[in-house]
């Protein structure tokens, strides 16, 4: 029997599950709002909106009130015609809430004629819930949100309802004064109102304004479909059309027309018992040309800033070209030959370095170091060392060894590598590739390898800034970082303004930048400086080149060591070995008759620039490691904002999707 009992409740609960469809993430736009607003004979007003959303979002919100409470009160006979709660109707009314899925054919004023069906009013709904809708009432109205996903397509959210009493009487006119229009969340592609009176009259008393707190692009027309015996036209209520309405802008809209047909309503409609037409029309008047002073104002701005944007690219590209062929188009020396065998002046080996990069790498470390050899300061040995395996077992190793022999005839960095070599890394004179190697395994000690090579660097650097090789544009960058700033300020006049001058202020940040990281990072040679580069790479040419040249154009034997301690600052150091190697053998030379060089040695010396880079390459690493594995630092803070804004008339509200 209990297994009977369980099987009702299920079958009674499975219906009134609701499985939702909840939108994780909205992303919608909404493409037009259609609003159709006719007052009656008793001075309420009956709405019907649509909102036409493309996308995914849950539902829609609209905040409808009917009044603004902060508006000051109102006596009779004292009412101040431009803010006052004597614009405020007296309540409203939900009449169907609704929506609906569409095409985009159906897009226009007959989404309003619709058959909607009457969705149900719910107190708890969640997000993905179909068919329902909330109302939370507050002081000035109604909160409404609709619940009806949309995961893709077209989706009209549908609100209608009654504003009661919002004509306003004066002595010699009524008055419609209301806020149709705010959304908090949402812009609007194109925003459509018409409101309609009971009554028809022509242009002398029936006068319509409109107002849009934070935007001048909107238009409001007269309706007019029939003439009076005079063929004037009788007017019987007005257009509004707004195209991209932004979020937070507030419409309103202001009409007198014929009180006659509420004669019977003085008391009961908000009655001023003063004259208001021509007061009215002085206040609108004096607005619109406020708003003409606005529009002068933002053409001139718009137009203005326009203007100094195309003249700032137009200044951009001249001022790029000057500087390019005033100071970045490299002088001609006159040196156009392929190969060069001569060593160029008697600076350091790896001053070249700089010459040629600008920066000084771990090249010239080597050539450095080959340079030392080169000059007999450090000898290099190749030594034979037992390796324990295990306790059975021993074989030898080889083991590259550097002896430091004399400090006689150095130069500052020069120095600082032995010192770097001998006593930082070895000890007595002596130290091993394989200590330089296991050397940076250590935080500590691969800190000390980079002081120490950061401190060789800019000794290098120093002394081959006063060699002149580079032109020093400090003022030019300075007025071209100036420049840059400039054109930061006019996008930042643009955006502070809301001018829309978008591919403008695209153009002139992306112009810029670029601008900018071509004039700080290009460099230009002293007529020495371009000479002496010239003259380099054709060394380097003749170097590369080495195992073509002819017999009688073969430099002597004894500058051989010298090529190759530049052929390691140059990365061409492997392929200069084998060409010398190919060079002894078409001159019938074997290594033992020429003695120790370089080129014999080409396991040491490949051992020694290897063992130097994985140095320096294994200290950063090192020191990247531990940097990376530190605890980092913390902190908190809090923050906030606010926005303000608002109208001139009654009525108002909110709203936007979720």
């Amino acid at each position: 029997m209990k297994k009977y009992w369980f099987l009702i409740i299920f079958l009674l609960i499975v219906p009134c599950l609701v499985f939702a469809k909840q939108v994780e993430n909205p992303n919608y736009e909404v493409i037009a709002s259609y609003i159709t607003a006719d007052i009656d004979i008793v001075g309420s007003m009956h709405v019907k909106e649509a909102y036409i959303v493309k996308g995914s979002l849950n539902g829609y919100r609209r905040n409808i009130k009917f009044r603004n409470s902060t508006f000051p009160d109102w006596e009779e006979g004292k009412v101040d015609f431009q803010e006052s709660s004597f614009y405020n109707a007296r309540g409203v009314s939900l009449s169907k809430i609704s929506s609906k899925k569409i095409d985009e054919s159906q897009i226009g004023w007959d989404i309003l004629s619709l058959d909607y069906d009457k969705f149900k009013e719910e107190s708890n709904v969640r997000k993905g819930s179909e068919g329902v809708f909330t109302k939370i009432q507050g002081t000035d109205g109604y909160d409404v949100s609709i619940y009806n996903p949309s995961e893709n397509g077209y989706m009209v959210y549908y609100f209608d309802y009654y504003v009661n009493q919002v004509v306003m009487l004066h002595n010699d006119t009524a008055e419609l004064y209301y806020t149709f229009f705010e959304l908090d969340s949402d812009d609007v592609g194109s925003v459509n109102i018409q409101v309609t009176t009971p009554v028809l009259d022509t242009k002398d008393n029936y006068r319509f304004w409109a107002h849009a707190v934070g935007a001048l692009n909107g238009t409001i027309s007269g309706i007019s479909d029939k003439k009076n015996d005079n063929g004037e036209d009788l007017y019987r209520g007005v257009l509004l059309k707004m195209e991209n309405y932004k979020k937070g802008e507030i419409i309103d809209i202001r009409m007198l027309f014929d009180k006659k047909i509420y004669a019977n309503l003085e008391t009961v409609l908000n009655n001023s018992k003063m004259d208001a037409f021509d007061k009215v029309i002085e206040i609108e008047e004096q607005r619109a040309q406020d708003a003409n002073n606005k529009r002068v104002v933002i053409k001139v701005l718009y137009y203005g800033t326009l203007g100094l944007g195309i003249v700032y690219l137009i200044g951009l590209v001249i001022v790029w070209i000057y500087i390019y062929r005033k100071y970045d188009r490299e002088y001609d020396v006159g040196f156009k030959h392929k190969y060069y065998r001569e060593f160029i002046e008697d600076y350091d080996v790896e001053v070249v370095d700089y010459l040629l990069n600008q920066s000084v790498s771990t090249n010239a470390l080597n050539a450095s170091i080959m340079n030392l050899i080169y000059k007999k300061n450090i000898e290099i040995e190749e030594v034979k060392e037992a390796l324990n395996i295990d306790k059975k077992h021993k074989a030898s190793n080889n083991n590259i060894v550097l002896k430091l022999k004399s400090r006689d005839n150095i130069s500052d960095a020069e120095e600082k590598i032995l010192n770097l070599l001998f006593e930082k890394i070895g000890k007595d004179n002596k130290v091993s590739l394989k200590e330089i190697e296991n050397y940076s395994s250590d935080y500590s000690t691969a800190t000390d390898f980079m002081n120490a090579y950061n401190s060789w660097n800019m000794t290098v650097v120093a002394n081959a800034k006063k060699e002149n090789f580079f032109e020093n544009y400090r003022s030019v960058r300075g007025v071209a970082s100036m420049y840059f700033v400039l054109g930061l300020l006019i996008v930042g006049i643009i955006t502070f303004l809301h001018i829309s001058h978008l591919i403008l202020s695209i153009l002139i940040i992306v112009g810029g930048i670029a601008f900018l990281i071509y004039v700080l990072s290009f460099k230009k040679w002293t007529r020495r400086g371009r000479e002496h580069y010239l003259k380099w790479m054709a060394f380097k040419n003749f170097l590369k080149d080495f195992s073509l040249l002819s017999e009688k154009d073969v430099p002597d034997i004894v500058l051989w060591d010298k090529y190759l301690v530049y052929a390691t600052l140059l990365g061409i150091a492997k392929e200069v070995q084998k060409s010398m190697r190919v060079k002894l053998t078409d001159l019938g030379m074997e290594d033992a008759m020429v003695g120790t060089f370089y080129y014999r040695n080409y396991y040491m010396f490949n051992s020694l620039n290897h063992s130097m880079s994985k140095a320096h390459s294994k200290s950063v690493s090192t020191i990247n490691a531990h940097n990376a594995s530190s605890s980092m630092s913390s902190g908190s803070g809090f923050g906030g904002g606010f926005s303000s804004g608002g109208g001139h008339a009654g009525g108002g509200g909110g709203g936007g999707g979720f």
